[in-house]
């Protein structure tokens, strides 16, 4: 079974930057390939409205 780091405590920017990060196809760890697969359609705006949501929900 994977193992997926938590997303709690993790601000706005961090998780941005990572969804664009995914997006672009850079290796950013062990997860890459599914997170990418995941991030490669969205839009600027739907990362930013993403983390958003994710830091402000997984407190």
């Amino acid at each position: 079974m994977a193992s997926f780091p938590s997303l709690a405590g993790r601000d706005a920017d961090y998780l941005s930057s990572r969804l664009m990060q995914y997006r672009a196809g850079e290796q950013v760890g062990p997860n890459t390939a599914l997170m990418a697969s995941n991030a490669t359609d969205l839009s600027d705006e739907e990362i930013d409205n993403l983390a958003d949501y994710m830091s402000e929900s997984f407190h």
